[in-house]
């Protein structure tokens, strides 16, 4: 072998060597950009996920609405006070949904972070959703969330396994 084909191999070998090195770097801040778009997302997120408005409005949807109303009024047919507590439980969630959805948040951050409160106030009040939904015959009303709490109990409890969780009780 030459020694000019031996140079050609070599630097054959070297611009491989560099334009396999040049993808997995823009792999990899692709990866930290779009993980570092999360952040200012999620920060805003979990402060009105902690917000006194937010937890009010969860403690009443879970603890008083159903001893107060009927699901048959659906929502819009509810007290104003009563539809501006579920207003701003499921206003937060479908917007959490929809970034879910869009895959503007990463999925396990939502449905881990803020599933058992999202899944709690379904359970809630999903039959005042369902009588909505008939009352408008609109079956995509609020189904951002709906697809979030699909999510949700896809990937429920987050120790299932995904992560590596430590425990003091295992």
């Amino acid at each position: 072998m030459s020694l000019s084909s031996l140079l050609s191999i070599v630097s054959l070998a070297l611009s491989t060597f560099s334009v396999i090195t040049s993808v997995v770097l823009l792999s990899r801040q692709t990866t930290f950009i779009r993980q570092s778009n999360h952040l200012p997302v999620s920060v805003d997120l979990a402060r009105e996920f902690r917000s006194d408005d937010f937890l009010e409005a969860q403690n009443y949807v879970v603890n008083t609405l159903k001893t107060e109303h009927s699901p048959d009024a659906g929502v819009s047919e509810l007290p104003l006070e009563a539809r501006k507590a579920i207003d701003k439980v499921t206003s937060y969630f479908t917007g959490l949904g929809a970034m879910v959805a869009q895959g503007i948040l990463d999925e396990p951050f939502a449905t881990n972070f803020m599933g058992y409160r999202a899944n709690l106030i379904w359970i809630a009040l999903e039959p005042y959703i369902l009588r909505e939904r008939s009352l408008r015959n609109d079956s995509d009303y609020l189904i951002f969330y709906e697809d979030l709490i699909c999510r949700i109990r896809e990937n429920w409890p987050p120790s299932a396994g995904r992560f590596d969780l430590r425990s003091l009780q295992r």
